[in-house]
């Protein structure tokens, strides 16, 4: 049996298990599954070697994208830019991490007819989604990503790596974003759990009302589809995108990565659509 699994705590909210399980089923890889593995911090490093010893590969969700890196053999050019990783492999003893959150980010944004090159963009976040997000964005080409967020420790770090990848970026307070002129970006993404199920009514303090109509405003949260977030930003004008399509090709990106195979995109969708119509 070649297990897959996803760690992360809590896992309550996680509907990989049933999208990556019908992406298996299509491809006819009866000796395979995935499970989620819920890992409280305590038990991290126990974990991560029972992982090593019994499963092929596994996904990273919160709050260990980053804090996973320590564990790992080799880490892929792409997430050792970001700094973050949200998928392992395990060959032959070795863990092997990479980062699809960013390259499932670009082609959601292809569904909306959006090219990062040239862009300008406002993120709003400094973890692991965000790392993952605005190093593709800026390696897709966007010449200026600026970061948003509570701690300036870790936003400071990640405008060093973008600037790094030479773009421009700066920091700002979230509690100052006011001061920014929103209106200038082309895309508005926001990576942290706020507003994630099941505190839907929740958002960040942001200035709504500077968004301008037509503005493409994302948040890569997918449960609820639309966010309060998103609900605020569209009452604005601004064209909204939800993470319901990277959650769907940053997943398909993994199994491709495990297997080697190309995914079955069409069924993991329809497993992802059905777990959410039915909660």
């Amino acid at each position: 049996m070649n297990r897959l699994g996803i760690i992360g705590y809590p896992l309550g909210h996680t509907l990989s298990p049933a999208m990556q399980t019908a992406g298996l089923e299509a491809l006819g890889l009866t000796g395979w599954s995935y499970e989620p593995v819920e890992t409280p911090h305590d038990r991290l490093d126990d974990t991560i070697r029972e992982l090593k010893e019994s499963f092929r590969g596994f996904n990273v969700t919160i709050p260990y994208k980053e804090k996973i890196i320590p564990w790992l053999d080799e880490v892929d050019q792409f997430a050792r830019v970001a700094g973050a990783v949200n998928t392992v492999n395990v060959e032959d003893g070795r863990l092997l991490g990479t980062n699809t959150d960013g390259r499932g980010f670009l082609r959601s944004l292809e569904e909306m007819n959006f090219s990062a090159a040239g862009a300008k963009v406002l993120v709003l976040g400094s973890g692991g989604a965000a790392r993952g997000v605005a190093t593709a964005l800026v390696l897709s080409g966007a010449t200026q990503v600026d970061i948003s967020s509570r701690k300036k420790d870790r936003g400071s770090r990640l405008t060093a790596i973008l600037r790094a990848l030479k773009a421009e970026s700066s920091w700002t307070e979230l509690k100052n974003l006011a001061r920014r002129d929103v209106a200038s970006y082309q895309l508005v993404v926001q990576t942290t759990p706020v507003g994630m199920h099941p505190h839907d009514r929740e958002t960040l303090e942001f200035p709504f009302d500077k968004l301008k109509a037509g503005q493409l405003v994302a948040d890569v949260i997918y449960r609820p589809e639309t966010t309060r977030f998103l609900e605020l930003a569209g009452k604005q004008g601004a064209r909204t995108l939800g993470g319901f399509g990277m959650l769907l090709y940053q997943g398909a990106l993994a199994l491709e990565y495990w297997t080697g195979q190309e995914a079955p995109v069409a069924a993991m969708e329809e497993a992802l659509r059905r777990s959410l119509d039915g909660e």
